[in-house]
C-alpha cells in the first residue's frame, strides 16, 4: 500500500522505521517544511513531494494547493491501486479530507471534518450541553451595528458575554488573530485592525477557570486511547509572555475521569470519523467543565511523545493504524511514571544568554533561538523560542513544572 503523508508537521514523531517497512510511504510538504527535516526522518519516505501554499486572509491559514497536490498523487498511483491520505496538521485536514471524497478511498470527509474546523458550527452541535459552553455571539449578525454605533454594540457585547470578551476567527489555528478585550480602546482597536474580517469572527465569554487537553483515538466509535493533561495557563496568554507547558494527569486522577467523561459526551454529538481528536476543555473554580474547542487531530507542541513517555501509546501510530489498517510496533524511545512540556515564549530585543532551566530530572531543550539573536515577541502559539521536555517520577516532576511554569530563561537587552 502506499501512503501519502500531508504535511511535514509531527513527521518525526511516527515511528517511521517500523511503518516503512509495512507500506511505501510519501511525504507532500512545502519547500520550508522540507529544508527544516532531518535526514533521519527523510530517509524513511519512497520521495518528498513539494506543493505550494495558498493564503486565506479570512482564516490567515496557508493550505496546500488543493489542485497541485491532487496532481501529485495521482501522478504517483496506478488506477485502481489501494492508498491511503493521512493528515494531522489542522490546516490541511480539510484538504485532506477533500482529496479522499475526490480519489474515493477511506477516511475523514468533508462533512465529518467541517464541524471541527469552523467554531461556530462546532458550538451549534453541542445544543445539549448548552449549560457547559461559554456564551457567545457571531459577529457577522451583529457587524451593521458594529460599524453603524460601535460604542452601543460593544456595551451589548458586554452585558451579554461579561466585562472580559474574546475575539477570535471562527476558522483559525494556533489563537491567530485573537484579541483579548478589557477595555472600549482595546475594542476599538479590534475594530480598526480587523474592519475587513468582522463577518469571520465571534465574541465569546472569558472563562474564569483552569485549562486542560483531554486527547482521544476513536475507532468506530469506539475510544481506542482517552487522556488527559493539564496546561500552565490558557494558549492566547503563551502570547502575552507566559510559559505553556502541559502535563499528563494520572488514568485514575479524579480531574482526568470527569474530564474524559465529559469528552465523550461532548464527541457523542458529531459524526466522527474514524482518527484522533484534540479537546481543550476548562473547568470552573467550582469543578464544572466548559467546553472549549476540539480538533480532528492529534495534539500540537510535544503531547505526542508525552503520551507516549507515560501512557505507553504513540497517538500518531495510534491514528495511522486506524485509519490504513497497517499494523506495525510503535517506537517508544522512554518511560517515566511522570512527565511534562514547557514551551518558551519569544521576547522583543537580543539575546544575550540563555539559562538552563531549574529541573534535575532527565530533560531535553531545544532551542530555536540564540544567543546574539534579535528577536521580536511571540505572535502565535508556534512561535516559541524553547521546547522543554522532562520525565521522572510524578512527585518531582509535578513540583519542577510548577517551578518551571514561571521560570524566565531568556535574557535580552534592547541595544542593537
Amino acid at each position: 500500500m502506499k501512503v501519502f503523508i500531508l504535511s511535514a508537521r509531527n513527521a518525526d514523531f511516527y515511528s517511521l522505521k517500523n511503518i516503512s517497512r509495512q507500506c511505501d510511504l510519501f511525504l507532500i510538504a512545502t519547500p520550508a517544511q522540507v529544508r527544516g527535516m532531518r535526514e533521519d526522518v527523510r530517509q524513511h519516505f519512497q520521495e518528498i513531494i513539494e506543493v505550494r501554499e495558498v493564503l486565506d486572509r479570512v482564516s490567515r491559514v496557508s493550505t496546500f494547493d488543493k489542485s497541485e497536490t491532487a496532481q501529485a498523487i495521482r501522478r504517483r498511483i496506478q488506477e485502481g491501486e489501494n492508498f491511503r491520505i493521512i493528515c494531522n496538521q489542522e490546516a490541511n485536514l480539510l484538504v485532506a479530507s477533500e482529496l479522499r471524497e475526490e480519489f474515493g478511498i477511506p477516511g475523514p470527509r468533508p462533512r465529518q471534518i467541517e464541524p471541527f474546523r469552523n467554531k461556530l458550527l462546532m458550538k451549534s452541535r453541542l445544543s445539549s450541553l448548552s449549560n457547559h459552553l461559554p456564551r457567545y455571539v457571531d459577529l457577522e449578525g451583529v457587524q451593521d451595528s458594529l460599524r453603524s454605533s460601535p460604542h452601543a454594540a460593544y456595551s451589548l457585547l458586554r452585558e451579554q458575554l461579561g466585562s472580559a470578551l474574546i475575539l477570535k476567527p471562527k476558522s483559525s489555528v494556533g489563537s491567530r488573530g485573537v484579541y483579548l478585550v478589557r477595555e472600549w480602546e482595546e475594542f476599538e482597536s479590534f475594530l480598526t485592525n480587523e474592519s475587513e474580517f468582522i463577518p469571520s469572527y465571534e465574541a465569546d465569554e472569558y472563562i474564569q477557570g483552569t485549562l486542560y487537553e483531554c486527547d482521544s483515538v476513536v475507532q468506530r466509535g469506539q475510544f481506542l486511547f482517552s487522556e488527559c493533561s493539564l496546561y500552565t495557563c490558557p494558549n492566547l496568554e503563551f502570547q502575552f509572555g507566559k510559559n505553556l507547558g502541559s502535563l499528563p494527569l494520572a488514568p485514575n486522577n479524579p480531574e482526568a475521569i470527569k474530564l474524559k467523561e465529559f469528552s465523550r459526551q461532548v464527541l457523542s454529538n458529531f459524526d466522527l470519523p474514524d482518527s484522533a481528536f484534540h479537546m481543550e476543555i476548562f473547568l470552573r473554580p467550582d469543578g464544572t467543565p466548559v467546553f472549549l474547542e476540539v480538533a480532528a487531530r492529534v495534539p500540537g507542541l510535544a503531547s505526542v511523545p508525552l503520551y507516549a513517555i507515560q501512557h505507553g501509546v504513540n497517538m500518531l501510530d495510534l491514528e495511522f493504524r486506524v485509519q490504513t489498517g497497517i499494523q506495525f510496533d510503535s517506537d517508544i524511545k522512554a518511560r517515566a511514571e511522570s512527565c511534562f512540556y514547557m514551551v518558551f515564549p519569544k521576547k522583543d530585543g537580543l539575546i544575550t544568554e540563555l539559562c538552563n532551566p531549574p529541573v534535575e530530572s532527565p530533560y531535553t531543550l531545544d532551542w530555536k533561538v540564540k544567543e546574539g539573536e534579535r528577536t521580536t515577541r511571540t505572535t502565535t502559539n508556534i512561535e516559541y523560542a524553547g521546547l522543554l521536555v522532562a520525565h521522572g517520577t510524578a512527585q518531582q516532576v509535578f513540583q519542577e513544572f510548577e517551578r518551571t511554569r514561571s521560570f524566565d530563561p531568556i535574557r535580552t537587552s534592547q541595544r542593537s
